[in-house]
């Protein structure tokens, strides 16, 4: 199959989880207190996959720990971590998340990867680093607390490579720019890394919430 309809059914998809993570509640930017954010505690509900999960980590440390945005002080498994602020379990389908900032606290299947790609995100088999630290980067920005971007309040309805992304506003005051790690039209999304647009976002919130 070529690639550019590879990546147009991955569009699809991510379209899907989108709507139905729109649907079933708000997607108001919600960030932690900041003495939470400093001390977050992360656990895998599946074991194995070491190798990814180091991927995950050193992903979450460059791009998040480095700026001081949010700081994970433990890696384990779930087992022997019940009180874990976030929980990450892995499976065949598209990523995400149940909730957004404080709602995922302690929240079973909280946070939702792919390592396989067996199914869903087939082109990613090919380049499986990238697009878990891609997604990683993406789904912790839901983590430290901000929405997915589909359309800004006050809009009508937003397309991307000629699929209909919402017809639902993004409940928020955070701008999420075109080149962000949270916008599904972003066709850099794969890279990993926050852009000055995302780091804009980031300041913005903590400042209407004063965190």
């Amino acid at each position: 199959m070529p690639n550019k309809i590879r990546d147009f059914i991955d569009l699809v998809a991510c379209v899907f989880v989108l709507m139905v993570i729109l649907q079933s509640g708000s997607a108001m930017a919600d960030s932690w207190p900041q003495e939470r954010r400093e001390h977050l505690r992360v656990c895998w509900e599946i074991p194995d996959f070491k190798e990814e999960k180091q991927w995950v980590a050193n992903a979450i440390e460059r791009e998040y720990g480095s700026r001081q945005l949010l700081n994970v002080v433990e890696w384990g498994e779930c087992d022997a971590m019940p009180d874990a602020n976030i929980r990450i379990t892995i499976m065949d389908q598209g990523p995400h998340t149940r909730g957004i900032g404080p709602q995922l606290d302690q929240l079973e299947h909280g946070v939702v990867f792919n390592f396989t790609f067996m199914h869903w995100g087939r082109s990613c088999k090919a380049q499986r680093r990238e697009c878990i630290e891609g997604i990683a980067v993406h789904e912790f920005g839901h983590v430290l607390g901000l929405p997915d971007a589909a359309i800004p309040m006050g809009g009508d309805s937003a397309t991307c490579s000629g699929v209909q992304l919402a017809t639902q506003e993004v409940q928020s005051d955070v701008v999420i720019g075109e080149d962000s790690v949270m916008n599904y039209c972003n066709p850099n999304w794969r890279s990993g890394r926050l852009t000055g647009t995302d780091l804009v976002a980031i300041g913005s919130m903590f400042q209407l919430q004063g965190k």
